[in-house]
């Protein structure tokens, strides 16, 4: 089975009637202009070759709130990607929107340019947050627009934010939303942890002292068990962290970023599986088998793990099992 991918093109802000005290998505993606129909064309052209059965690809829309944007320009846009969609050269489009943004006329447009996923920013399922972080839609919000998207067939996907300005507690309110989103029962999630950004109001909250960001051992073992939630639930987490570009880490004032946040997230899953597995077996050495593929990161980043159990005078030998899938690990214990 192919890898599934996403070709990603940015229309920073775009659609957005207000300004997230967050956001700053010329930042974020490192684009400053939105793209001319004529340009997704070329792009598209470049980036999905034939023959098409070496690629699974969605060309995905990012940044904004597709569903938002003028009309006639978000008709253009969807025009432009669908010709490689009827080629066969993509599965079909993604778009990301505001879940205020969501309505039957819209969903029929997508439908009708080979739209197959769409992914709300809902970012916290908690009304106070949302308020704070002037997202400018409600919890309500959100379940009227996942309700909408499922009755139209469409693949449903949630953004979550952690460490949100607001949030009395951020391992709290993150299993929360956690909570609320596998009531919602989604396909997929994003997970991003909350950072500073140049030119934005909580910057300027920051430098008063009236927030505190999450620092980056805290964001990793939040995500981490919201990894194991939410896989433990079927659902398929698709990125954790923000993308890892020059531009943006220029702009971070504070908080928990790092190029290979994932990994961390990861390693942090099965630390935690692993030491829970090594208290019941009481040996110093023990065989650990993981899914096959997953024995980089059950191993941690520069070996994280290894060097953490040692320390607690556990060795450990990591292999991996076709027998094995997901998170799943069966732990041996090594004659002394």
């Amino acid at each position: 089975m192919n890898k599934h991918a996403n070709l990603s093109i940015f229309i920073p802000n775009e659609g957005c009637e207000n300004r997230c005290i967050y956001c700053d998505q010329q930042a974020v993606s490192g684009v400053y202009k939105i793209p001319a129909p004529e340009e997704v064309e070329r792009l598209c052209d470049e980036r999905l070759p034939w023959p098409i059965e070496q690629h699974d690809t969605e060309i995905a829309f990012f940044g904004g709130s597709f569903t938002a944007i003028d009309r006639r320009y978000m008709v253009s846009l969807l025009d432009a990607a669908y010709r490689f969609v009827r080629e066969g050269r993509a599965r079909g489009i993604r778009v990301s929107t505001r879940p205020d943004a969501i309505d039957g006329i819209s969903l029929d447009i997508l439908k009708s340019f080979g739209v197959t996923s769409i992914e709300l920013g809902a970012q916290s399922t908690d009304d106070m947050v949302l308020l704070d972080n002037q997202r400018g839609h409600t919890r309500d919000d959100i379940i009227e627009a996942v309700s909408l998207i499922k009755k139209s067939g469409f693949s449903l996907g949630l953004q979550m934010m952690i460490g949100m300005y607001g949030e009395e507690d951020f391992e709290t309110a993150a299993l929360k939303t956690a909570a609320d989103f596998i009531g919602l029962r989604p396909d997929t999630v994003r997970i991003y942890p909350t950072v500073v950004l140049r030119r934005t109001r909580l910057e300027h909250l920051y430098h008063i002292g009236a927030y505190k960001p999450l620092n980056l051992t805290q964001a990793v073992e939040i995500v981490s068990k919201l990894l194991m939630l939410f896989d433990n639930n079927g659902i398929s987490v698709i990125r954790t962290g923000l993308h890892s570009d020059s531009e943006l880490q220029e702009n971070i004032v504070a908080g928990p970023f790092h190029p290979a946040f994932g990994e961390l997230a990861m390693a942090g899953v099965y630390r935690i599986m692993i030491e829970e597995k090594v208290r019941e077996s009481q040996s110093s050495k023990v065989t650990v088998s993981v899914a096959a593929g997953r024995k980089s990161q059950a191993a941690g980043q520069k070996l994280g793990n290894i060097k953490y159990f040692e320390k607690l005078g556990v060795r450990l030998d990591i292999v991996e099992s076709s027998e094995l899938k997901g998170f799943e690990i069966k732990l041996s214990r090594c004659s002394e």
